[in-house]
């Protein structure tokens, strides 16, 4: 008996001692991490998530003697974009990013916008692509690619890395994925429904990956939107905002299962011979007027060839409205002709309120 309680406290005595070990350890790193090492971690932390832009400030009108303005300050519009959505999984999240880039860069190149691009590489003479900084800069740029803080602890073959090298690295399925996410490629499905083609060319890859690297810098904030173009026209500004709107699929889906069904048993436009979706609506003014008639519509419900929306102006009832927006779809689809929808005369009004 002796023996055995013993054998258990040398057992005993041995796991204290491991303990202790491991306890004068732990207290070893953390003396490491907050006081030798402290502030370098600070410095390194800071390094990686703060960036300088540098922006001109409102300076207000001048005034010649005579009170004539010499200078003054006008609205400027610029386009900015942050990675703040979320995401089903990786893959969607490439897909979502890389479409959404495409298709600005697309429109500011259509527009003759100047697009911001902050990689450190442009497409040479020679057509292949070129550094466009050299030296401390350089590597600077290398380190920042690859996450470190400090350009020294980069291996012998990043520090090589030939500019070619560095767009197929982040161009790559492993970085920001233009062309498939891990070991699979996009199929033509998803190229189909993010919008995205099956080849770029080089100044679409340098593009898109350039602004992929910009938020890439801003990956510790991403509340920090990253600059894509500065002083746009109106036109740009419009495409934004009317394409700024990101839902979910299934909401989308959910909005045109009622925008069909509500056409199906609408009875101006359930015996309509094309397979449509709409919504009607009044809004109302005043009550000493009648309500303003709206219709918005698009057909076919399954491939929309058109969309459109029908306001009266104190046109009374929504089925007004309606019956203009089944008009323009019946003439459109060759359903109707020109002399049955312009007929020279008022059609019948419903839903009139006399009061």
């Amino acid at each position: 008996m002796a023996r055995i309680k013993r054998r258990q406290n040398r057992r005993l005595f041995i796991l204290q001692i491991v303990f202790v070990l491991m306890f004068g350890i732990l207290l070893r790193h953390l003396w490491d991490l907050q006081i030798i090492n402290g502030q370098k971690y600070v410095d390194e932390f800071e390094l990686r998530i703060t960036k300088t832009i540098r922006d001109g400030n409102l300076r207000g009108n001048i005034y010649d003697c005579n009170g004539e303005i010499l200078a003054y300050n006008t609205l400027v519009y610029t386009v900015t974009m942050v990675d703040n959505g979320s995401y089903a999984s990786g893959r969607e999240r490439q897909l979502k990013l890389n479409s959404m880039i495409y298709k600005v860069i697309r429109k500011l190149a259509e527009n003759q916008e100047q697009l911001n691009n902050e990689l450190k590489i442009a497409v040479g003479s020679d057509g292949s692509f070129e550094y466009t900084v050299t030296g401390r800069a350089l590597d600077r740029f290398k380190a920042d690619v690859f996450g470190e803080a400090d350009p020294a602890n980069l291996s012998e073959e990043q520090l090589r890395m030939s500019a070619d090298e560095m767009i197929r690295f982040l161009a790559g399925n492993g970085r920001f994925a233009l062309y498939g996410e891990g070991k699979k490629e996009y199929s033509e499905e998803e190229l189909q429904k993010y919008g995205l083609p099956k080849e770029f060319t080089q100044e679409e890859v340098l593009n898109v990956v350039g602004i992929r690297y910009m938020l890439s810098l801003n990956a510790y904030r991403k509340y920090v939107p990253v600059i894509l173009a500065g002083n746009v026209s109106e036109k740009m500004v419009a495409y934004i905002m009317e394409n700024n709107i990101e839902l979910p699929d299934h909401v989308w889906d959910t909005v045109k299962t009622g925008m069909v069904q509500y056409a199906q048993n609408n009875a101006v436009l359930k015996d309509m011979e094309i397979r449509m979706a709409g919504k009607t609506g009044t809004a109302q003014e005043s009550k000493r007027r009648p309500d303003h008639a709206l219709f918005v519509g698009y057909a076919p419900a399954d491939a929309p060839e058109i969309a459109i929306a029908v306001r009266i102006a104190n046109g009374y009832g929504s089925s007004n409205a309606t019956a203009i927006g089944r008009s323009i779809f019946n003439y459109y689809f060759g359903i109707e002709g020109k002399e049955e929808v312009v007929t020279g005369r008022a059609s019948s009004a419903t839903n009139i309120r006399t009061d």
